[in-house]
Formats: structure tokens, sequence, C-alpha cells
């Protein structure tokens, strides 16, 4: 049974599948045992030590696999704005959303008032480590729009006069997105 979790389920989902299977089958051992015979050990009505072992372990094993699931972010924080109203937060944002995803053990991907040239250099970075990555994450702080139900970040150098100009000055959210939705199981997104 613990082989067939295992290829069905991985990270999250395995530790959780782990749980029920562990309190299940405690509960089976407790309905089990009681009243019709003692235990083996503990007060009456406790279930078997040897089951309680077996479901801590398969429990630390579940936990140490989802810990070990690649996992990566790609943080944005724009400022510095050239044509529009300069930011005081987002870049500071940034940075100390970085610093706490590296210590939580994820491949961040991070820049920091950003032209369009190198905010597509920074995507293209992130969307080539989401291969075999199990959680994907995405922080972005500073100007966007929505028009027409589409989201645009705003890279520091953008000259938007028209509509027109979103498709040559912006960088389409959709772009970023699709990518997560297209190579990694679970994904965060902080807009």
């Amino acid at each position: 049974n613990f082989e067939l979790l295992k290829l069905r389920c991985s990270g999250v989902s395995m530790f959780r599948m782990m749980i029920i299977a562990c309190r299940s089958s405690l509960q089976q051992s407790t309905r089990n045992s009681f009243p019709r015979q003692l235990p083996r050990a503990g007060r009456f009505g406790e279930p078997p030590v040897k089951q309680i072992l077996a479901c801590l372990l398969l429990l630390v094993f579940a936990a140490s696999a989802a810990h070990a699931e690649p996992r990566v972010a790609l943080v944005i924080g724009n400022s510095g704005y050239e044509h529009v109203t300069q930011l005081t937060n987002p870049d500071n944002d940034a940075k100390g959303m970085a610093e706490k995803l590296t210590s939580l053990d994820f491949e961040v991907v991070t820049g920091t008032n950003l032209s369009l040239r190198d905010m597509r250099k920074t995507v293209r970075e992130f969307i080539a480590k989401l291969e075999g990555a199990d959680l994907a994450l995405f922080f972005y702080a500073g100007h966007g729009l929505q028009v027409n139900g589409e989201n645009y970040l705003v890279p520091i150098d953008a000259e938007l006069n028209s509509y027109v100009d979103l498709e040559f000055e912006a960088m389409p959210a959709n772009l970023i997105l699709n990518a997560m939705e297209h190579s990694t199981k679970v994904n965060l997104v902080f807009l």
C-alpha cells in the first residue's frame, strides 16, 4: 500500500495521504481491539505500539520527502520608474521576500528595478528552472495594469502612451503564469 501511495502522490499531498493512512490504520486498530480483546500495550483501548511506530516512521519519511522537493521562485520588485510615479517599497519587499524564500530552500530568481529587457531575461531564467520543480512561486511588487482582463507588469523604462504600447512596453503576466501552470504541480502567485 505504501508503494502505491508513493507512486500516486508526491510532496505535500503524499504527506497528507500518509497522515490519512496512519489515522485510518490507528482507528481500525482501535476498533478491532476494543472491546473484543485487550491491546498489546498501554491503557485499555489504545492501539498497539508497533502500528504507532510504523505510522511515525512513515510520517518522518513523508516529511523529509516533501521537504526535499525542488521549489523555485521568481521575485521582482520595481520601484525606480523613469516615466511614471516612483514607488518606495517594492524593491525592499522583493529583497525581503527573496531572503525569506532562500531560507525556506527555494531556488530564487530575483530582479529589482528591471527594464523590459532585464525583465524578459529574468523571466526566461525563471522559466528555465521550472522544469522538474514541484512548486513554483511568483512574487511581483511594482506598477501593474489590467486591460480587458489581461494583466501586465510594468518595467521601469516603460512609456505607455496608448493601449497599443502595452504589447511593446509591458510584460504580460500570463507569460509567466502559463509557464508555471505547464511545468509545476503547485503554483503560488503574489501580485
